[in-house]
């Protein structure tokens, strides 16, 4: 018999297909299903299961169901009971308690070839609202969505329209500022995307930012990158190389904790040459324990193997004052970021900090800044203080801050360049020694300064001497972080020999030059000139690892005045560390042309004498070329060889 029953909800598929339910009082299958004189062919049946009763949902084709279209039911009862029930079409609202069931079953079909424009419609329709939306950055394993929603809770459900299929998916709210919400979706290729939100559906209408994979920004939210981290962190397990380069170029290079009794400053996470990582730590008050601090590298679940070095600092200004330096052995992530984690007043607190792989001319200041960590314990100088201020850094030009010339000329037979520290009567002692003993040569003499505020002082001098010794002269302030080695390779080019030497060092022969010129005519690149310190002891020795050693305090650096560079001996730094005093950067020259030999030619006559003082060489800058120059010996050396230092003689 006839009887009235509810709508018959009805979701388009295509533009011939449908799928519709009908929530029947009574148990029972739709055997078949007519809309006015039409008979719709039934393509799929699939039994949907809801608390206290069954649904079944049905891809009908071959007729189009209009909203509001006259139906007539057959329906089965469990029994074999047919009835004939009537009512008309419906298109589902996202209110109808079914909807969401239905539309979880479609979005779990294989991809199809149907068209998506039918279901765009209808998805469209039942809309609450549209929210602007903005799809910020795509990658290989989901993309960042920033909508539009001031304020509205987003529930973890979404729907998706891609190239090749309608899909369901999980979003993963990430952070929202100022009225946008940013989203993580694990899938790239959407085209339109529709977000339950407050239990409504709501259309995000997405504009593309044009690229694939931008540049690294924040300007979605205009928040801390170290939120986004954290909740991506959480969401994707094993992240692409391209959504860890825009996770790290989101976050900081340094970050700032502040409680009321503790300071947590992060300074630097680097990625050392040796491949370990290193955190350095400054902190003003008390954590709970310095081991409680943790790193983990974005992308992985598992905390690095820790050691934790700290020192305490005296500081007036501070109560209390730590250094502290985090390094993780072998980090296998070489970019990204890392997560770093501590407690404190009992809070923990978690930040993420952009880790640096390249060496940049701030490492030495932060090594020589962390020095103190070395007292502490020894292994941390070789360990990571070296390896930071040492890494390969060869493309820096010095930082030059003035130049001043007095006459410096084109024919010059060589460039002298002296480096100057504070003591201005060492330095007229060289100029004066080299007007003296320069017979026919014509040079160019080029003082390097290092410190802007010994200008005033030496250039009226440098006036006078160059007028007076009849010298071509120049002045070249460099800035405080340039090194004597970066200026050494600085000047290396060009079409005359380059001699090096040290206010203060003088000739001990008339002859000196012509030696020199003579040595480098018969292609020597490379020759340092061995000098005795006029306080010090003329005992020689034959080992070049004592000639490098720094127990005696001035060590080598008295002990080598000068070296000469030929025209043509642009200097080999492939594999050779950072190096600052110009003593040791000639060394490491001679060390390489002479690796494969048992005699190290280094010695030259005649020998020059130190008359000047040595404090204004560079302590920590010494110290690391030292173990540089060791390190290298022991490379370069096979078994237990020993390297003899030829002295008295300029012969290869």
């Amino acid at each position: 018999m006839d009887r009235d029953a509810p709508p018959l909800f009805v979701i388009p598929y295509s533009s011939d297909t449908a799928f519709v339910w009908c929530p029947l009082a009574e148990s029972g299958a739709i055997s078949a299903l007519q809309v006015g004189d039409a008979t719709v062919t039934i393509l799929e049946r699939k039994k949907l299961f809801r608390p206290g009763a069954r649904l079944e949902a049905l891809l009908v084709g071959g007729v189009i169901l209009r909203d509001g279209a006259t139906c007539a039911l057959e329906v089965t009862s469990a029994a074999g009971d047919v009835d004939v029930v009537r009512t008309s079409a419906r298109l589902a609202r996202w209110a109808e308690p079914d909807t969401r069931a239905v539309l979880k079953l479609i979005a779990s079909r294989p991809a199809q070839a149907e068209p998506r424009q039918i279901l765009e419609r209808y998805l469209t329709f039942t809309c609450a609202w549209q929210a602007p939306a903005r799809l910020d950055a795509m990658f290989p394993d989901g993309c960042v969505v920033a909508v539009d929603l001031d304020g509205a809770r987003t529930e973890p459900n979404a729907y998706a329209i891609t190239s090749h299929s309608f899909e369901r998916m999980t979003v993963q709210p990430l952070v929202q500022h100022n009225g946008t919400l940013l989203l993580w979706i694990g899938q790239s290729d959407i085209q339109h995307l529709y977000l339950e939100v407050a239990g409504a559906l709501v259309q995000a209408r997405l504009h593309a930012s044009g690229a694939s994979y931008p540049e690294p920004t924040s300007s979605s939210v205009g928040t801390d990158g170290s939120a986004i981290a954290e909740a991506l962190y959480r969401a994707v397990e094993s992240p692409s190389a391209e959504l860890t380069a825009w996770i790290a170029g989101l976050c900081q290079p340094q970050v700032r904790v502040s409680t009321e009794h503790t300071t947590v400053d992060i300074r630097r996470a680097v990625r050392l040459p040796t491949q370990d990582a290193a955190i350095f730590i400054d902190v003003s008050g008390t954590v709970d324990h310095v081991h409680s601090f943790d790193m983990t590298v974005f992308g992985s679940r598992d905390p690095e193997t820790l050691d934790v070095i700290a020192c305490d600092v005296e500081d007036e200004n501070r109560p209390l004052q730590q250094k502290i330096i985090l390094r993780a052995p072998q980090v296998e992530s070489s970019t990204g970021c890392y997560r770093v984690s501590w407690s404190s007043a009992g809070q923990h607190h978690a930040v993420w900090i952009r880790a640096s792989g390249d060496a940049t001319p701030d490492w030495v200041g932060l090594a020589r800044e962390y020095l103190p960590v070395a007292q502490v314990r020894a292994d941390v100088f070789s360990t990571v203080l070296h390896p930071l201020a040492t890494a390969p850094n060869h493309d820096v030009p010095p930082g030059i801050v003035q130049v001043v010339d007095y006459g410096l000329t084109d024919d010059a037979d060589a460039d002298i360049f002296v480096f100057v520290g504070n003591d201005l009567e060492a330095l007229h002692r060289t100029l004066l020694a080299l007007a003296l003993t320069s017979g026919g040569a014509t040079l160019n003499v080029c003082l390097c300064v290092f410190d802007p505020r010994f200008m005033s002082t030496l250039s009226p001098a440098a006036q006078v001497w160059a007028r007076r010794y009849e010298l071509s002269l120049a002045i070249t302030c460099y800035s405080s972080r340039t090194s004597e080695a970066q200026v050494a390779r600085a000047v290396f080019e060009g079409d005359r020999p380059r001699l090096f030497c040290r206010a203060g060092a003088v000739p001990g022969d008339s002859s000196w030059l012509e030696s020199v010129f003579a040595s480098l005519a018969m292609g020597r690149t490379t020759l340092v000139l061995r000098a005795h310190d006029r306080r010090a002891s003329d005992a020689a020795d034959d080992s070049f690892e004592s000639l490098t050693t720094t127990e005696t305090e001035g060590g080598w650096q008295r002990r080598v005045a000068a070296g000469a560079i030929s025209a043509d001996g642009a200097p080999d730094l492939t594999g050779l560390p950072r190096f600052y005093t110009f003593e040791a950067f000639v060394l490491a020259q001679v060390l390489r042309e002479t690796r494969d030999a048992t005699v190290l030619s280094i010695a030259a006559a005649p020998r020059f004498v130190q008359s000047g003082t040595t404090s204004t060489i560079d302590e920590f800058g010494a110290r690391l070329d030292a173990y540089s120059l060791q390190t290298l010996v022991q490379s370069f050396s096979a078994g237990a060889r020993r390297w003899r230092v030829v002295r008295g003689r300029t012969a290869r």
